[in-house]
């Protein structure tokens, strides 16, 4: 029997595949999200739009709240979210920019499946939190900030130094790490909860503190399990490096070191998926592959 060629070191052909036959680039669960909200909402907006100011019956048939549950509209549960306030552009706007925001630094950090399944949990959580608090009220739940805020709380687990630049009111910019913007968005929805769910005084404006509570609750549970220890940074020895002109330019790898960098390759490719590898870890398996081809 013929015997199976090895890759530089050791390791053999049959765990290591070439890039081109395993790799196959797929859409972030980011656009997918983005793409629902903003198809969605044209299509509301375009019934309101239509019905002459009313609401087009969309948000009606999808909001969640405790009517539509009585009458065995369930379904609502897994469709609130998808609705948002046509009458204020800064409800959906701030859902899309968080995902986009958040989408692109968790996406290294967790596979595809990992990061909707957390996305799913804190709107389950959010709606569940919302009902338990407005079972006996009227009033409607729409929006998809509750599985934002629990994206929020993972990623500020797996980053919490990590900082944040946006406009406040759209006027003044602000820079925040990711654990003082947590800390401050639990603190502004703690006290609206008590004072809107507890003391049962209205706001000046719809605000559903008790769904975005219910959103962190969940992503903290999810970040107990799901939220990846930071890698360690392996120093490389000062002969790795060569001065040339100014400039650092790495030494080639010898055969060992190659062989251990794709070992720890392929076993994160085991625990998080294809989705988490970043661009110098991709290198590191076409490096591999024409070492390989050159056997």
């Amino acid at each position: 029997m013929a015997r199976r060629p090895n890759v530089p070191g050791g390791m053999t052909h049959e765990r290591f595949r070439p890039r081109g036959d395993f790799e196959r680039e797929t859409t972030a669960p980011t656009v997918w999200l983005v793409s629902a909200l903003a198809g969605v909402f044209v299509i509301q907006f375009a019934l309101e739009l239509a019905s002459g100011g009313g609401k087009g019956g969309l948000a009606e048939g999808l909001a969640l709240s405790a009517g539509a549950l009585r009458n065995g509209r369930w379904w609502t549960l897994g469709t609130f979210w998808l609705v948002h306030s046509t009458a204020n552009l800064f409800h959906v706007g701030v859902v899309i920019a968080g995902l986009v925001v958040l989408g692109r630094g968790l996406r290294d950090r967790l596979a595809p499946g990992a990061m909707l399944g957390v996305f799913g949990l804190g709107l389950l959580g959010g709606a569940l939190w919302w009902m338990a608090a407005n079972w006996t009220r009227s009033g409607e739940l729409i929006g998809a900030t509750a599985g934002v805020y629990a994206l929020l709380v993972l990623a500020a687990r797996i980053s919490p130094e990590r900082e944040m630049r946006f406009l406040l009111l759209f006027f003044f910019p602000v820079t925040l790490r990711l654990r003082h913007l947590l800390w401050g968005l639990l603190a502004l929805d703690g006290a609206a909860f008590a004072l809107t769910d507890l003391f049962g005084q209205p706001l000046p404006f719809d605000y559903a503190a008790s769904s975005h509570l219910g959103g962190m609750a969940a992503g903290w549970i999810a970040g107990r399990r799901l939220a990846p220890p930071a890698a360690p940074e392996i120093p490389l020895p000062a002969e790795a490096f060569s001065l040339v002109a100014g400039a650092t330019t790495p030494a080639p790898r010898t055969a060992a070191q190659l062989r251990a960098e794709v070992d720890r390759v392929l076993d994160k490719i085991s625990a998080r998926g294809l989705g988490a590898l970043t661009p110098d870890e991709r290198r590191t398996l076409d490096e591999a592959k024409h070492q390989l081809n050159r056997r």
